[in-house]
């Protein structure tokens, strides 16, 4: 049997970052992608965000690529969200296709889940682009000239 302990950090946003996902919206797609993750074996170790976005930290397992994980958790949610789950009067899920996904080494899961763990807080002060072009200047990716503008991360 392969063992691993690969962290992943990914946070996806709403379609143009729409601020769709109200606190009770939000608690109600969370539980169910930790429900579903559950069902495919996706160990996800928590999940939460704020109005237009989510952040997940994710432990891979030995068979399991970022792309799929990524594809599970987003695309069920939405399918779930506006088909299955009696709430389509609050309006449709719809997510970017993009996402931002790095490693957490072990040395910072703390510290990462506790940021995920307070994103409301977090995002009194900040926008979530802030946020993700804080993120990208500090692992070094270019977000190019058109990220803002476009909605694309």
């Amino acid at each position: 049997m392969s063992h691993t302990r690969i962290l992943i950090h990914a946070v996806f946003s709403t379609k143009n970052r729409e601020p769709t996902l109200s606190k009770e919206i939000k608690d109600i797609v969370c539980e169910h992608i930790q429900e579903e993750t559950r069902k495919k074996s996706i160990r996800l170790l928590i999940i939460n965000g704020h109005l237009d976005h989510l952040h997940c930290l994710i432990s891979l397992g030995p068979k399991q690529c970022i792309a799929d994980v990524m594809q599970s958790i987003k695309g069920g949610s939405a399918y779930w969200f506006n088909n299955k789950s009696g709430l389509a009067g609050s309006g449709r899920l719809t997510w970017q296709d993009d996402y931002f996904a790095v490693s957490v080494s072990e040395s910072h899961l703390e510290r990462v889940h506790a940021y995920i763990q307070n994103q409301e807080q977090h995002h009194q002060g900040m926008t979530y682009y802030q946020e993700i072009e804080r993120m990208a200047e500090k692992l070094g990716f270019n977000l190019g000239p058109s990220a803002e503008a476009d909605g694309n991360e």
